[in-house]
């Protein structure tokens, strides 16, 4: 009778520590975020990756639980800081994780921190990302999500919602990325997806561009999807470069969009169709890429660039901004507003 007793003490107890662990409760939590509100998640770790960036680690409701984040989709954090004038200010911007849906339990956002009196034209750095740096781990943030109109779905196939919230699905042959800086984020999402099924066929073609080569993000993992024929990476540095660097440097200009992307072609074309994507900070976007990107297509063609970074941004937070678009075929999109982050 005794044995029975043990035997029943330690089967309750075994059941008692896998829900605390959350085995079977995660299950019935479904994903962690819900786009209808913002929800508290504990900073658990930051690890530094370069002398200014940093991956912050929050933890889910479980440790088995998944994100629930789309491919082609972005997160919104926000964080109570203090304003230039010492007064309480909410500060909300925009985030791609580094982290998969594949990893449970904790979600991963590689950011830059903008320290203050760095640059000289923004004295007081970024408020949110220094704010993150400064935060002590068990601290709780505010994140919503999943947010965005563009969700890659494989094989090329994505769906984009209009300006009436109408839902349209599409096909491409090849994408077509210019990032700069933390801009590698939501491409790195869309990159690792494709990469990840041996079966889509969609091919890459990534120009990647930073000020030296020390601040190249995620360059081990960008290097070996290289390696893959259907990605062609191209890095771009604007200041002074080693010997043997061997890609490109200055700025992205039209010689650079026209050796190392395809030109984007009518819809009604022989040619394949590319949607081109870019993120990165607002003056090389629309100083450098833009103008160099239309330049360097076809006089035919009927593309358009436009953004969609859907967020608004105060100007003291200004140097954290990083503009994001979705460029393809006017009589495909109507020339309505989506974001690809």
């Amino acid at each position: 009778m005794l044995t029975y007793v043990v035997a029943a003490v330690i089967i309750l107890l075994t059941v008692c520590l896998f829900f605390k662990k959350g085995v079977f409760f995660s299950s019935s939590m479904g994903v962690a975020l819900d786009a209808s509100k913002f929800q508290n998640f504990k900073l658990v770790d930051k690890i530094t990756v370069s002398h200014n960036s940093f991956i912050f680690r929050f933890a889910l409701h479980s440790p088995t639980q998944r994100l629930g984040l789309p491919i082609g989709q972005h997160l919104h954090i926000r964080c109570m800081t203090t304003n230039p004038e010492g007064k309480p200010e909410m500060v909300q911007h925009a985030y791609t994780p580094v982290s998969s849906d594949d990893d449970l339990g904790h979600v991963d956002f590689l950011i830059k921190v903008y320290f203050k009196n760095v640059h000289p034209n923004f004295p007081n750095g970024g408020r949110l990302s220094q704010h993150l740096y400064d935060l002590p781990l068990g601290t709780m943030v505010e994140i919503r999500g999943p947010v965005g109109n563009f969700e890659y779905l494989g094989k090329g196939n994505y769906t984009v919602k209009d300006g009436k919230g109408k839902l349209k699905k599409m096909h491409t042959d090849a994408f077509t990325m210019v990032a700069g800086g933390t801009g590698i984020t939501p491409m790195m999402q869309l990159i690792r997806a494709i990469m990840k099924n041996k079966e889509d066929r969609t091919n890459i073609f990534l120009v990647y561009a930073n000020q030296t080569e020390d601040d190249i993000l995620l360059r081990k993992e960008l290097d070996d999807c290289a390696k893959d024929p259907r990605m062609k990476l191209w890095y771009m540095l604007d200041r002074e470069t080693s010997p043997q660097w061997k890609y490109g440097t200055g700025y992205v200009d039209e010689a650079t969009l026209r050796a190392h992307v395809p030109v984007l072609q009518p819809r009604n074309s022989d040619h394949n169709r590319v949607v081109a994507l870019m993120c990165g900070p607002p003056p090389m976007l629309q100083k450098a890429v833009k103008p160099n990107w239309k330049n360097s297509a076809t006089p035919q063609r009927t593309c358009s660039p436009f953004d969609g970074s859907g967020m608004k941004r105060g100007v003291q937070s200004r140097v954290e901004e990083r503009n994001c678009g979705f460029t393809h075929n006017r009589k495909a999109t109507r020339k309505k507003r989506v974001d690809a982050k």
